[in-house]
C-alpha cells in the first residue's frame, strides 16, 4: 500500500494519496516511513500543523529520521516558529553532518532574520556538498549581493547560469547585481535573457525600470513600474521606486499613496515608513505633531522584540579620550558630507578618537577623502543589523551618532538596540527619530526654538550658531558680475530637490514674477528638463497668464556645472514649507541671496539658521506677501545686489558657517556635556 501511496503522491492525486496513507497509519501505528509520508501529503495540501503533527509521530517512532526532521523543520518555518525549525535542523547536522537540504533551509531562516554571515557559511556549504547543483550556486549569490560583494555573486550567477542556462531567476539576479557594479549594459542584456525565458517575469520589469530611472527616461520607467504591479501586485519593489520617482518629480502626494500601499503588502518594513516619514517632511497639510506621533509610531513598531540593554563596559572616566562613531550611508558626492568633512577634519585626536561607518558600498572622491581623516572607516553596507552592532560595540564606541535619521541608508535599527552609552542624530533629518534609544538631537536655536522640545523624543541640544558647518567647495569658480546687469531682467532661481516645489510654493512663485515684470524663473535639478516637466511647469505659467518664456528649465549637471550655472542668477528663491540646505549654502558661496519664509517646523527654518549665522537677518521673512515684497525690493535695486554679490563669499568665509575649528569645538563641547552626563548615572 505505501508504494500505491508514493505513486499517487507523485502523480499529485493528494486526497487519494492522503487516505492510503491515514489508512496504514490508523492500522500500523508504528510504521515511521507511514507517518512521514502522511505528513508530507498534508504538507502539499497546505494543512502545516497536522503535517508537523505526523512528522513528530514518524520522529517518535524513528528519533534518527533525518526527512522527518528537515519536513519538520519546514513545517515550523512555515508556522513562524523559525527557532524550533533551527533547532529541528541543527538535530538533523548532528544525524547527518552532509544533509544539504537541512543547510539550505537553515541558510533561508539566517537570511530572513538578517544573519547574513550565518546564512552564508550554510550556502557555502550546500555549494561544496552540490557542486552541480544551479539552487546552490544561485542562493549563494543571493547572500553575496546583499552583502555587496558584487564580484563572488557575479560569479555564483554565472555558475548557476552554466549548470541550468533556463533558469530565469539566475539572469534576473546577475543583471542587478551588475547594474549595482555599474555595469549597465550587461545588466540589460541579462534582463532580456531573463525574460525570453519568462516574458512574464514580473521583478525583471521593476529593474529594468530601475535603470530607465537613473537614465533620465521617466516615462519609460514609469511603465515597467506599472507593469510590474499589473504582475504581481504583491511585490513591495515597484511602488517604492515610482514612489522615490514620484518624490523627485515634485509630487509628494503621489509618492505617499505608492508608500501606503507597500506598507499594506508589508507592515513589517522598517524602511517603507521611514520613505513615508520623510515625505511627510514635504507636505505642508502633516503638522509637526503628525509627524511627531508618525514617528513615534515607527519607534514603537520597530522596537527590537527581545530588548535587552546591553551592559557598557566602557570607562565611565568624565575627561578620558572619547571614541566618536559617525553612521551614515551617505558619505559620497552628498550633502552630509560637505557638512561632515569640516568636522572629521578639524576633530582635536588628544581628545577624540572618529569611528566612521559607511553604509553604502558607492566610493567617490569624497569618500576617500572623508576616510582619509578618519582615525577608522568600517564598511557596514550589506551587514546585518547584529553584526553592525556586534561591530560598534567591539569599538567600544561611547558616542554614537546617526547622520540619516529616516533617509535612506539609514541603520536605525542598530541604533534601536542602544548600541552605544550615547547615541546622538544630527544632520540628516528635520525631525525626531521617534527612538527612545536616541539620547539626544543636535540642532540650534532657530532650527529647535524652546517652544517645540515637546515635539522631540530626544533631548535638544544647541550648538551656539548654526548646527551646520559648510565645507566650501574645491572646484575653482569664481563669483560672476551680476547677471541682470547684461541681461537686462531679473532672473530669480531654485536648485533645489522638487520634492520641495510644493503648489502653494509656485502659486507664491507666480506672484512674485507679476510683481517683478519681465523677471524669468529658473528651475533646476535632474529630469527638471524632460518633456514631461517642460509640459507641468509651462502649463502653470501659461494658466497664470505668464509666458512659458520666462522660464527656465535645466537638468542634471556635476557639482561644478551646478555652481556655475550660479551665474545665470540674481536672487534665490528658497523653497517652503521644506527650505533648503545645501543648495543655501552653495548660492550664498556664489554670490546670490536667498530669501526664506521662516517656517513652522525644522525643515522649514534651515535657511533662518544659514542666514542668521551669516548675519543676513534681512533675507528672512514671516509671511508669504513679505517673501514677495523683499525679493521684488531686492530686484528693484541693482547697485546693491551688484555689491551685496562682490561681497557674499568673503562675508561667508568670515562667518560662522565655515569656521570649522570653532565650530568642532562647540560640536566637541556637546559630545563632552553628554559624556559626562552619562558617566554621573554610573
Amino acid at each position: 500500500m505505501k508504494r500505491e501511496g508514493m505513486r499517487l503522491v507523485e502523480e499529485g492525486c493528494l486526497e487519494e494519496a492522503k487516505a492510503v496513507f491515514d489508512s496504514i497509519c490508523r492500522n500500523t501505528t508504528n510504521d515511521a516511513e507511514a507517518w512521514f509520508w502522511l505528513g508530507r501529503v498534508y504538507g502539499k495540501l497546505g494543512e502545516i500543523d497536522a503535517a508537523g503533527d505526523c512528522c513528530r509521530r514518524a520522529i517518535g517512532l524513528r528519533p534518527e529520521y533525518c526527512e522527518a526532521h528537515v519536513n519538520l523543520g519546514k513545517a515550523l518555518m512555515l508556522q513562524g516558529k523559525h527557532e524550533e525549525a533551527i533547532a529541528s535542523y541543527q538535530t538533523v547536522l548532528q544525524i547527518d553532518s552532509q544533509n544539504a537540504e537541512a543547510y539550505t533551509d537553515l541558510g533561508n531562516i539566517w537570511f530572513r532574520q538578517g544573519k547574513y554571515e550565518d546564512a552564508a557559511k550554510c550556502y557555502e556549504t550546500v555549494v561544496r556538498l552540490k557542486p552541480q547543483s544551479a539552487d546552490a550556486f544561485y542562493n549563494l549569490g543571493n547572500i553575496k549581493r546583499v552583502q555587496k560583494i558584487y564580484t563572488e555573486a557575479i560569479s555564483c550567477y554565472e555558475k548557476a547560469i552554466f549548470i541550468n542556462p533556463n533558469m530565469a531567476a539566475a539572469y534576473n539576479n546577475l543583471g542587478a547585481a551588475l547594474y549595482e557594479q555599474g555595469e549597465v549594459a550587461r545588466a540589460i542584456s541579462n534582463y532580456q535573457h531573463a525574460l525570453g525565458l519568462d516574458p512574464n517575469y514580473a521583478e525583471v520589469y521593476n529593474n529594468l525600470g530601475i535603470i530607465l530611472k537613473g537614465q533620465g527616461y521617466m516615462v519609460d520607467a514609469e511603465r515597467m513600474f506599472i507593469k510590474t504591479m499589473q504582475l504581481n501586485p504583491e511585490l513591495i519593489e515597484p511602488y517604492l521606486s515610482l514612489g522615490a520617482m514620484r518624490n523627485r518629480q515634485g509630487d509628494a502626494e503621489s509618492a505617499m499613496e505608492l508608500f501606503q500601499k507597500a506598507l499594506a503588502i508589508a507592515p513589517s518594513r522598517a524602511d517603507i515608513q521611514s520613505s513615508m516619514l520623510m515625505t511627510m517632511c514635504y507636505l505642508p497639510e502633516y503638522s509637526s505633531d503628525t509627524l511627531f506621533a508618525a514617528a513615534r509610531q515607527w519607534a514603537v513598531r520597530h522596537k527590537p522584540e527581545r530588548y535587552q540593554p546591553f551592559r557598557f563596559l566602557n570607562n565611565p572616566n568624565p575627561a578620558r579620550r572619547l571614541r566618536i562613531g559617525y553612521v551614515s550611508g551617505d558619505f559620497n558626492a552628498h550633502p552630509v558630507s560637505y557638512f561632515i568633512e569640516p568636522v572629521l577634519i578639524h576633530h582635536d585626536r588628544s581628545g577624540y578618537e572618529v569611528f566612521c561607518y559607511y553604509n553604502k558600498i558607492m566610493c567617490d572622491e569624497y569618500t576617500r577623502r572623508l576616510q582619509a581623516c578618519s582615525d577608522h572607516w568600517v564598511d557596514i553596507a550589506g551587514q546585518s543589523d547584529e553584526a553592525v552592532l556586534q561591530q560598534i560595540q567591539r569599538d567600544s564606541i561611547d558616542v554614537l551618532v546617526d547622520l540619516s535619521g529616516h533617509t535612506a541608508e539609514n541603520r536605525l535599527p542598530v541604533f534601536a538596540h542602544k548600541a552605544a552609552p550615547v547615541q546622538a542624530t544630527w544632520m540628516g533629518y528635520f525631525a525626531t527619530t521617534g527612538m527612545e534609544a536616541m539620547d539626544y538631537i543636535i540642532a540650534d536655536r532657530c532650527v529647535i526654538p524652546r517652544m517645540d522640545e515637546c515635539l522631540y523624543v530626544e533631548q535638544v541640544v544647541r550648538l551656539p550658531h548654526c548646527y551646520l558647518c559648510f565645507s566650501p567647495p574645491r572646484h575653482p569658480i569664481d563669483v560672476s558680475p551680476l547677471p541682470a546687469l547684461t541681461a537686462g531682467t531679473i532672473t530669480f532661481g531654485c536648485f533645489n530637490n522638487p520634492a520641495k516645489l510644493s503648489p502653494a510654493l509656485f502659486d507664491c512663485w507666480l506672484r512674485l514674477m507679476r510683481a517683478v515684470p519681465h523677471s524669468r524663473l529658473f528651475i533646476k535639478y535632474r529630469g527638471a528638463d524632460s518633456d514631461t516637466n517642460q509640459k507641468r511647469y509651462k502649463a502653470l505659467f501659461e494658466n497664470a497668464g505668464i509666458g512659458s518664456d520666462r522660464l527656465r528649465l535645466s537638468g542634471y549637471s556635476p557639482r561644478e556645472g551646478m555652481l556655475a550655472a550660479y551665474h545665470e542668477v540674481d536672487i534665490a528663491l528658497d523653497p517652503f514649507p521644506y527650505n533648503g540646505g545645501t543648495t543655501t549654502a552653495e548660492a550664498l558661496w556664489m554670490g546670490v541671496p536667498v530669501i526664506t519664509l521662516r517656517g513652522d517646523r525644522f525643515a522649514g527654518r534651515v535657511g533662518e539658521s544659514i542666514l542668521t549665522t551669516m548675519g543676513l537677518d534681512e533675507f528672512v521673512v514671516n509671511t508669504e506677501e513679505d517673501y514677495i515684497t523683499r525679493a521684488a525690493a531686492l530686484a528693484d535695486d541693482l547697485n546693491a545686489l551688484s555689491v551685496l554679490r562682490a561681497t557674499l563669499r568673503e562675508k561667508m568665509l568670515d562667518s560662522p558657517l565655515c569656521d570649522g575649528a570653532a565650530f568642532t569645538a562647540s560640536l566637541q563641547d556637546a559630545y563632552r556635556h553628554m559624556w559626562r552626563t552619562w558617566c554621573r548615572t554610573q
